[in-house]
């Protein structure tokens, strides 16, 4: 005779449910007095109330993220036209023309920001965002719970970043030079300031270092009616340009900070990796009639989409190392944007995503029914932004950056 199992009466299994939901309960409220009790710590440390309070605002929205996960993806995001998309602390946050959202990593709107920017920009940094308004004279700097700060500057704003601890670098036009840039901490005190002369041209390119600290400041100028590119180095520390580089005839186009003393500076004909002296450590020059589509930086890593000028739209997709060396090198056939991932690149076409490794390999690719706007590679996912739609691609254990 077979043994049947006889079933569990519904009282038993109701207190069995109970009993773990309050033990899961219980480890949340333990991991929440933690982390506020290093939360008080930090802050006594300090010693100083307001970084101490905005400090405890972001571990108390860390708690509320993890406390609370989110339906997972897609997600319907209702933008239709992603303009940037930038990683947060516990999430990502999502420009289009009329509004920024705020996701967590499971999928949970945490804010939806209405503006009226005609021509909006966006800055992330570790738990802060700064929405701007490019040519104007407004900024907000955001949680991913509340507004901190607002801000109507005496400039036009040219451009903005966020350090990974929440100070914010803003260019502005200004009266007594080409322009100002002014450094303020994550409670919205300046803490340094530069003039910008004619000599030292008209601003292109803003980039904080990993050490929060040290700047780059990509210019144009002309001398002697030649375009000249100029690559400034700065230092929050000092009241000097540590270091000027200098490219005649070449148009910057991007600068990305590889390590706290390598900066990856892309112009539209070759590209260089400087020290923190300004002093040329690497050079790629690109073959006749190419020219970068776009670049992406990830770590050490670099992911450089050039055009070639073809009727084809062909192109060349280069991996490489921070000395420039080509960890791979193939061409591609309608690539348009490039992300790169700690152990991967992806590129985008007008109705596809494909994914390569280090190596030049293909690993997967994705037709999406709706044309890709943006990717954003991080926190062991790979997520693709469509029109009102936000869906993950691959569940690989990957960190990175975004596109877009």
């Amino acid at each position: 005779m077979d043994e049947q199992q006889s079933p569990r009466p519904a009282g038993r299994v109701s207190r069995l449910s109970e009993i773990r939901r309050r033990r899961k309960r219980r480890r949340q409220l333990t991991v929440l007095a933690a982390m506020l009790l290093v939360a008080a710590i930090l802050a006594g440390v300090a010693g100083v109330y307001g970084s101490a309070m905005v400090g405890l605002g972001d571990v108390l929205d860390s708690v509320r993220i993890w406390l609370q996960p989110g339906p997972g993806f897609p997600v319907h995001t209702g933008v239709r036209q992603a303009l940037s998309v930038q990683p947060v602390n516990g999430g990502f946050a999502l420009l289009g023309t009329q509004d920024l959202q705020v996701y967590s990593d499971s999928g949970r709107q945490l804010r939806s920001i209405q503006h009226s920017y005609a021509r909006p920009g966006l800055a992330a940094g570790g738990s802060h965002l700064c929405l701007y308004s490019r040519g104007g004279y407004e900024l907000r700097v955001e949680s991913r719970s509340q507004t901190l700060y607002t801000a109507s500057l005496p400039g036009s704003i040219l451009l903005c970043d966020m350090s990974s601890n929440d100070s914010l670098a803003v260019l502005t036009t200004s009266t007594r030079g080409t322009a100002e840039l002014i450094v303020y901490d994550s409670r919205f005190r300046q803490i340094y300031g530069w003039q910008m002369t004619e000599s030292e041209g008209d601003p292109l390119v803003l980039a904080f270092a990993p050490d929060n600290r040290q700047l780059a400041v990509g210019a144009i100028r002309t001398q002697d009616g030649r375009l000249v590119s100029q690559v400034h180095l700065l230092d929050t520390g000092s009241d000097y340009v540590t270091a000027t580089y200098s490219a005649t005839g070449s148009l910057l186009l991007v600068a990305e900070w590889l390590s706290n003393n390598r900066l990856l500076a892309v112009f539209d004909s070759f590209a260089v990796v400087l020290s923190s002296k300004g002093e040329e450590v690497a050079r790629l020059d690109y073959s006749p009639g190419e020219e970068p589509m776009d670049v992406s930086v990830c770590g050490r890593t670099t992911a450089l989409l050039l055009r070639e000028n073809t009727v084809d739209e062909s192109g060349r997709l280069l991996i490489l190392n921070d000395t420039l060396t080509a960890l791979a090198d193939f061409s591609l056939y309608g690539a348009e944007q490039v992300v790169c991932g700690r152990t991967a690149a992806y590129c985008m076409t007008n109705d596809s995503v494909h994914s390569y490794d280090f190596s030049g390999d293909l690993n997967w690719e994705h037709s999406s029914l709706s044309s890709p706007q943006a990717l954003l590679v991080r926190g062991g996912k790979v997520m693709l932004f469509t029109s009102e739609k936000a869906e993950l691609l691959d569940s690989g254990n990957e960190t990175g950056g975004a596109s877009a």
